[in-house]
């Protein structure tokens, strides 16, 4: 199965649109809209039944989706940001050094 996620921000309705299609060995296909209803629970009560289920290698084509999905609109996760901000501290030290070591201007 393959599996595309598409996520766009709609000023419809000032908020987040998720797409999820792709194709499998029957053709074409799109996941249809869903009702995603909240309700409040105890903390004593088993949660037992999961919001999303999918079966056998789906979910992993779900995730793997939704997180390219995700970095193309540019979120990233905070451990993912810090490591590209050090390396970019380190970049411009490296760069300093090379101007004092080669003395250039």
């Amino acid at each position: 199965m393959e599996l595309k996620v598409h996520i766009e921000h709609d000023v419809r309705f000032r908020g987040t649109a998720i797409y999820l299609y792709g194709k499998d060995k029957g053709g074409e296909f799109v996941i249809e809209p869903m009702d995603l209803v909240v309700r409040h629970y105890e903390q004593s009560e088993r949660l037992d039944q999961p919001t999303l289920v999918f079966n056998g290698r789906d979910g992993e084509v779900f995730l793997q989706s939704l997180a390219q999905s995700l970095v193309t609109l540019g979120f990233k996760p905070d451990e993912l940001k810090a490591v590209e901000s050090e390396k970019a501290a380190i970049s411009y030290h490296l760069e300093d050094m090379r101007k004092l070591v080669f003395k250039k201007e």
